[in-house]
Parts: structure tokens; sequence; C-alpha cells
């Protein structure tokens, strides 16, 4: 079953998170962090967010945006003093997490394509992929930023992460550019919504 999430699902795609992408920097400030990030995501109204359900149990998730430029920096502001003992934390024991953490913040303002919307994060647990659930969550996204006027969004992976890369290019998305976020080289696709047929 496919449905729109909502901050009450925050603990379950924070957990998915961590799950699907333990290495990514927003996971290493830990679980409690990822499910205020996520309540808060999942409360904006700048963001469309799907759930994939098996037995009442969320085992995937897609989240978009038509504002990526305003939509972390609005997060960040309105969590500061939720987020801030966690990010103390990590800045003990790793000098460039303020450096990594403004990238976070600003970096759908150093936007260089003309699309209108993007892909933020697609995650699926672990035992439950290669079952089509990612293609199914990326149609639905596709549909809902249809409603809302989108006709180019873009979506960002790390140049190495094989899978993804492969997962976005059999979708159709054409490859724009290759840039650097935390210390690492990350491929940027745009997907042109009325050309696809996923």
């Amino acid at each position: 079953m496919i449905r729109t999430l909502t901050y009450i699902d925050a603990q379950q795609t924070a957990c998915i998170h961590a799950d699907a992408l333990p290495d990514d920097f927003l996971p290493s400030f830990g679980a409690k962090f990822l499910e205020i990030l996520h309540s808060q995501l999942l409360s904006s109204v700048k963001v469309t967010a799907t759930g994939y359900f098996e037995n009442d149990q969320l085992v995937g998730f897609i989240v978009g945006t038509t504002n990526t430029a305003q939509l972390f920096s609005e997060i960040f502001r309105a969590g500061f003093l939720r987020f801030l003992p966690f990010i103390l934390k990590k800045a003990i024991t790793s000098p460039t997490t303020f450096k990594k953490l403004l990238e976070t913040i600003f970096y759908g303002q150093k936007k260089s394509t003309v699309a209108s919307g993007e892909l933020i994060i697609i995650a699926i647990k672990s035992s439950c992929r290669r079952k089509g659930i990612g293609r199914k969550l990326f149609k639905r996204l596709i549909t809902d930023f249809r409603i809302q006027g989108v006709h180019l969004f873009q979506v960002s992976t790390l140049v190495n992460n094989q899978s993804a890369n492969q997962f976005y290019k059999r979708l159709g998305g054409k490859f724009n550019h290759s840039f650097s976020m935390y210390d690492q080289r990350w491929n940027l696709y745009e997907f042109s919504i009325y050309e696809k047929k996923v």
C-alpha cells in the first residue's frame, strides 16, 4: 500500500533512512536527530512525501520538494534549539561538522539547473530491496510533482554509488553535472516529467 506521509511517520522514516544510508552525513548525528529532522521535513508544506507499506509496516519512502533553496534553511532555523545539542556533540569529535552542516543548509541555494523540483531522499529497508518498491515510489513522486506543476526535477547521488546511479539512469534520468559536497563527488540527474515513461 502507498500513502502520503505526515510528521507522525517521522520515527519510522528516520529508522529507514539510517538503515538505508548509514554512511551519509545526516544519519551520523544519530537516531533522535534524524527523527527531529524527519518530523520537520514531513510537516513542511514545501514537501511531498510518500511511504510504501507492507503489512502496515513502512518499508520505504520518498521525499520531494518544490523549493530546495528554502527548505533546509527553514527546517534548521525552526528546529535550531532541538538540533543544537546533537550538532555540538558531533562537532567535538568531527571538526568538519559545521562546514558540512552549512553545505546542507545552503545546498539548494547553489542551484545550477532550471529544475523546479527535487527528489531529496528515497530509502528502502535493506531487507525489502529489489522488489520494485523504489520504482513505485518514484512513479508516485512524478504524479505528485505533475499535480504541483513541476515539469523538470533533479536528484543527486554519490558518484561511487553505482546502484543509485544505475537506478536513476534506468528511470530516464539525464546526467547534468558533477559537484562536490561533504568532501565527496556527486552526480546530478534531471528528469523531464512529460518525457518520462516509468
